[in-house]
């Protein structure tokens, strides 16, 4: 069943924008787990309900300083690409649905050079 819920924002690792525990960019090969239940960034306990089995994302990518790939999935996986960012234009966005694991969690996935 879809629970629509407030949009808020989870995560922002810009260092001057940081949201979330999280201020610097993800390294080549970098993976960040996302805590996706409760009060997370600027969600509130009601903007992420506890017992959520997935989530709807909007990801944004900047300042990538390679072609890369972020993968978006509940176990770290790299097997499958959620948004390529390249060096340059103007940040890319991507809606991402994906399950979170059994403690609420999903995991975003760099492969190459370092991105926002």
């Amino acid at each position: 069943m879809f629970v629509p819920v407030v949009p808020c924002r989870l995560v922002d690792t810009r260092a001057a924008d940081q949201v979330g525990d999280r201020g610097t960019p993800l390294g080549e090969g970098d993976t960040f787990v996302v805590a996706a239940r409760g009060a997370q960034g600027n969600c509130s306990a009601s903007d992420l309900p506890t017992n959520a089995v997935a989530i709807g994302l909007n990801v944004t990518a900047v300042g990538a300083t390679a072609p890369t790939f972020l993968s978006i999935t509940p176990d770290g996986s790299t097997d499958s690409s959620s948004l390529n960012p390249v060096p340059g234009p103007p940040p890319p966005p991507n809606a991402v649905s994906v399950r979170v694991d059994t403690e609420g969690a999903f995991r975003v996935f760099n492969r190459f050079g370092q991105v926002d």
